[in-house]
């Protein structure tokens, strides 16, 4: 066997040994982040948009969303923006209609939150251009503004208990 065979063949074994691994690793901290929000869900943009991405050398080499590993329902429509006027929609939290003035809103691209996690993962570059790295993100707008300003958890507490959540997978 050639050594650059040699090379190929153990990078190979330690991926099929590490890929498994880092993709428990993500799927932990998604239902982490499910389980842990505080925030209700109104159009279920926020929910259904916990979204990790597993790098492999710098490049995205998978993601991970929250519908595909906990058959939550999709969201009731797309994002609400702060230019929409006044809406009506069905909640994604009990399925009541409501009425919503939209103009005290975060501006969003009124796209679904899970295409907006995966398109910022896809244009995201980790830190190391080496090895193995987890980013979780939510694809909504005011989930900065549901942290800051509502003072309710969306992702921060899985950020503070990831060494916890990952502990049993590595």
């Amino acid at each position: 066997m050639r050594e650059s065979d040699y090379f190929k063949r153990l990078n190979d074994i330690v991926y099929e040994k590490l890929y498994p691994r880092f993709r428990q690793a993500a799927i932990n901290l998604i239902v982490d982040a499910t389980s842990s929000k505080e925030h209700g869900d109104l159009t279920g943009n926020t929910i259904t948009s916990f979204t990790a991405g597993v790098y492999k050398d710098g490049s995205l080499y998978n993601v991970i969303n929250v519908m595909d590993v906990t058959g939550i329902d999709t969201p009731t429509r797309t994002k609400l923006s702060n230019d929409m006027g006044i809406v009506t929609v069905e909640r994604y939290d009990d399925r009541e209609l409501v009425t919503v003035d939209t103009s005290t809103m975060v501006a969003t691209d009124k796209k679904y939150g899970f295409d907006t996690a995966r398109s910022f993962l896809m244009g995201y570059s980790p830190k190391f251009s080496k090895g193995w790295s987890i980013v979780v993100t939510t694809g909504t707008e005011y989930s900065e503004f549901i942290e800051e300003v509502r003072k309710l958890n969306v992702l921060t507490e899985t950020f503070l208990w990831s060494d916890k959540i990952l502990k049993g997978v590595f």
